[in-house]
């Protein structure tokens, strides 16, 4: 098993309906539904709602990174899916497109702390590229402290 669901898309469409629900009014089932779809609404990468086959199953790809909390007090948490000590850079810009942070971290552990003591309140782009430039990860970031 490699960390994937495989549902039918009669399935998929259910669990995606109860998975964009505001949790508040819906209850855990929303956070399940999510888990299960590997569902991060404040994500763009899961703007993409899994691949379809010839066998009309739908497909749930698992997340390569998540980065949390946001919005974030200055502190922020890269989880690696996979530790496979490999570097990724992480980028912050601000919504002119500057580069504002900019760090190159190792995934050898499973979470990674970053200190953003330094980054001034604001909204911004964080992005998170493996070693051959590829984007892994593509969203807003919020800082208040």
């Amino acid at each position: 098993m490699d960390g994937r669901f495989i549902f039918t898309n009669d399935e998929y469409n259910t669990l995606y309906a109860i998975a964009v629900q505001n949790p508040v009014i819906a209850g855990n089932a929303v956070y399940l539904a999510r888990v299960m779809l590997k569902y991060y609404p404040d994500n763009i990468l899961s703007a993409n709602r899994g691949k379809s086959d010839a066998n009309n199953t739908t497909t749930a790809e698992p997340q390569v990174v998540h980065v949390y909390p946001n919005p974030s007090k200055g502190e922020l948490n890269i989880n690696f899916n996979q530790t496979d000590g490999n570097n990724y850079t992480l980028e912050l810009t601000n919504l002119l497109g500057r580069t504002i942070y900019k760090k190159v971290v190792n995934a050898s552990v499973d979470i990674l702390t970053i200190s953003l003591t330094d980054v001034p309140n604001g909204i911004y782009i964080c992005r998170v590229t493996d070693q051959n430039g590829a984007m892994l990860f593509n969203d807003k970031l919020i800082i208040i402290k």
